[in-house]
């Protein structure tokens, strides 16, 4: 994150998002939190809901348009993968 003399945000990029934790699971942001600030790649657990739900094959974080977005490969953006799932 950067930000300007006032404290506005001028750059962001989120390396990745966390799913909602129960109290239960609190102790995985900081299993999380000390990996990623210790140098380590989490890109083996991208995708896995119970550690971080994006970036994963379909999401990935956009820092310039600071936001989530549809990767243009996904396969989300095919009808016809939506017109199986209708039909399961």
């Amino acid at each position: 994150m950067v930000v300007d003399s006032t404290w506005h945000i001028t750059y962001l990029d989120i390396l990745f998002h966390t799913p909602r934790l129960a109290p239960e699971e609190l102790d995985k942001g900081p299993f999380l939190f000390d990996k990623m600030v210790g140098g380590e790649s989490l890109a083996s657990m991208y995708g896995d809901m119970k550690y971080i739900e994006w970036p994963d094959a379909d999401y990935m974080y956009d820092p310039a348009l600071r936001k989530w977005v549809l990767n243009p490969a996904s396969k989300l953006n095919q009808v016809d993968y939506f017109r199986e799932k209708k039909a399961d």
